[in-house]
This record gives structure tokens, sequence and C-alpha cells, in this order.
């Protein structure tokens, strides 16, 4: 039996940890109970990859991800038939924001109008004549907001050869140009490539020249490793330049390592406080441990343990460990016999590197939790 995640939490969680966006759109769009845009915090998002068909596993993976944090979260419904389960879903998954992408078949998003919190649909997917004036009126009798979406590898027919940042965006306003047209008001934007220049360049366009809330990301970015590299390098230069309000790293794989990188990213913007972290020195010729493997110990033990703000520092040496271990909540510092462990920049006690590890283990898991009920 699947239980539905309880969504005052997941946005009583969500505001303790983002502070205002201050340079971020000025319209907004509210998607459930998360609003994106107009200085709200920036949301993370993510997107289900189990079987569309199989409502349970869908709703499971919803659930999942809300409760590592993602803010808002998208299902795939690629057809009539997938209407069915994508209605089971949101009957399963209650309280957390819920977004439907749509391709190709107009009426599957009109059935969808007033359902899901949110309908996804690419202007290079969605070509049937009347298509627009059908899904406009529906989204605005259920009061259903839109993201307008392109695509670099399905761009709208006649503007393949174009500079592709331009088509991105020329692709999009095609689409937002016509629903505002016809009273469609709340809409969100994005203009994604799986080139990062191309990205930045497209997002840099497209935030001159509409003013609606833009969901950032790169599209195709690649694995947890090269493509949360691609994303950081894209997300992180857009949001520091006040560029973006709502956030998806795109990797291949599970969902859950999108909403870790993303959270990830904005915590080192400054964007939302951050979690647990593990810092550790590099390592040199002057290391009394190996510091990579300490730190991946500690790491995996505490993987899933919620204790934001905790900060516990991997170091190698004197050099700079009791310095960095003023900073840290608890440090691990190699020495001549073994490791010293540090609280709050006091020493607590001396031994071999396993037992302080273990020291460090416990003293993090004795902490209270900060995850709301």
């Amino acid at each position: 039996m699947i239980e539905s995640a309880d969504g005052a939490s997941v946005t009583a969680r969500r505001n303790t940890l983002a502070p205002v966006n201050m340079m971020a759109s000025k319209i907004s769009v509210k998607v459930g109970g998360v609003t994106i845009g107009g200085g709200a915090p920036i949301s993370i998002q993510s997107m289900c990859n189990a079987d569309p068909s199989d409502a349970d596993a869908v709703a499971a993976q919803v659930i999942e991800l809300a409760d590592a944090g993602c803010d808002i979260v998208r299902i795939a419904v690629p057809s009539m038939e997938h209407v069915g389960p994508a209605r089971e879903v949101r009957r399963l998954t209650r309280g957390i924001p819920l977004v439907a992408d749509v391709h190709f078949d107009h009426r599957v998003a009109m059935a969808l109008c007033g359902c899901v919190d949110k309908i996804r649909l690419n202007p290079g997917t969605m070509e049937r004549p009347g298509s627009m004036h059908k899904v406009a009126r529906a989204l605005i009798d259920t009061g259903t907001p839109v993201r307008i979406g392109t695509n670099s590898g399905s761009l709208p027919r006649g503007l393949e050869d174009m500079d592709k940042a331009v088509a991105l965006v020329d692709g999009a306003a095609q689409w937002i140009d016509g629903l505002r047209d016809l009273g469609v008001n709340d809409i969100v934007v994005s203009v994604k490539s799986s080139s990062p220049a191309t990205t930045i360049r497209a997002y840099e366009l497209a935030s001159s020249r509409f003013d609606l809330p833009l969901h950032v990301g790169v599209t195709e970015s690649g694995t947890a490793t090269s493509g949360a590299v691609r994303s950081a390098a894209v997300i992180g230069s857009l949001l520091g330049r006040g560029i973006g309000d709502t956030i998806r790293v795109s990797l291949a794989g599970p969902p859950i390592p999108e909403v870790r990188a993303a959270a990830e990213i904005l915590s080192s913007l400054g964007l939302r406080a951050p979690g647990m972290q593990i810092r550790a020195c590099p390592g040199c010729g002057r290391a009394r441990m190996d510091t990579g493997s300490v730190a991946t110990r500690v790491e995996a033990a505490l993987k899933g343990c919620d204790r934001a703000g905790i900060v516990v520092a991997v170091m190698g040496c004197e050099v700079n460990g009791p310095g960095e271990a003023r900073d840290a909540t608890l440090a691990i510092v190699g020495t001549a016999r073994g490791a010293a462990v540090y609280e709050h920049g006091h020493l607590v006690s001396t031994g071999a590197i396993d037992e302080a590890i273990n020291v460090i283990i416990a003293k993090v898991l004795a902490m209270p939790a900060t995850k709301p009920d």
C-alpha cells in the first residue's frame, strides 16, 4: 500500500531551507504548493523514469523524490492510454506538486488539465493543427499552469538550421505569444540544449525576452559525474546572475542523484541552507592518512542522515587540520599516531584512525535530526 507524502511537510522543509530569490523574474506561477518566480525560493525539480503504465511504481518514485527534497516532480504521460495511470498517480501522491510531461497528442494535455498541477509541452512535438487553441481553452477553464519547454533535439520545423540558442527561444516564443494572445498567463519557460555554452546563451536571450519564470537546466547532460559537472557550470553561471527560478539537473540513471546535485548547487551558491557536508582535503605527501578513503567511509556510513548544517572535516595533517576543525562541527585530523577528533574546534579524542571514524559517526548520529515531522 503506497501512502502519500505529507504535502505540508514537504513545503515546510523547502521554506526552511531556501532564502528568497530577490533577482528572479517578477511574474510568479503557482504549481501546487510551490511558487516559481516572483522572488520565491528557487525550487528543485526532477522526473520519474518508472514505467508510466505502472501507477504504483510511478507514485512510489514521486514520493521517494519528494522525501529526498524534490519540490516539483514530473511524470511522463506518453499517450491517452497513460492518462488513467497518471490520474491514479495523482490520487496516490496528494500534496506533492505534480507535472505531466506531454508530447505529440494535445488530447493528453487536455485530459490532465485540472488533475495535475502543471502541464509541460514541447513546441517541437506539439504541431497538430488546432492544438494550441484547444489546450489553451483547457488550461484557462481549469486554471492549470503550463511550461513551454524547447529542446535542441526537438526544435519546431523551420528552426533547425538557425543558431541553436536563437532557435530555442524563437521556438518557445511561438507558443508563449500564442497562448498569451488566447488568455493563458500562468506560463513557465525552458530553453534547454545538451551544449552547456548554447544553453547559457539561450537563457540569456530568454531572460531578456520573456518576463516569465525560467526553468533552468542542461538537457541530456550526461552521467552522474559528467552531467552533474556540466549542469553545475550552467546553473551556477545563470543563477549567479539572477537568471532562473526553478532547476533540474538532468542525469542518466535513477533520479534521486539529480535532487542531491541540485541541492548541492543551491547550497553552494547560498540560495539554500546546506545539508550535512563532508569536507576533505585533497591529500599530499604530508598526509598522515588517506583522506579520500576516510571521507568515503564517513560519507557512506552517514548516507541518508538528515543533519542539516553539520560540517564534518576530514584533514590529512596538522598544517590545515586544526584550523579547519575550528570551523567544522566535527573533524578528524591525521596525526603521527593515528587521528585526532575535534568537536567545534576542541580536541575530544585521539587514537587509531578506525576508532576516530567510529567516534565521528557516533557523534553525528547522536545529534538531533533536522527534517520536519
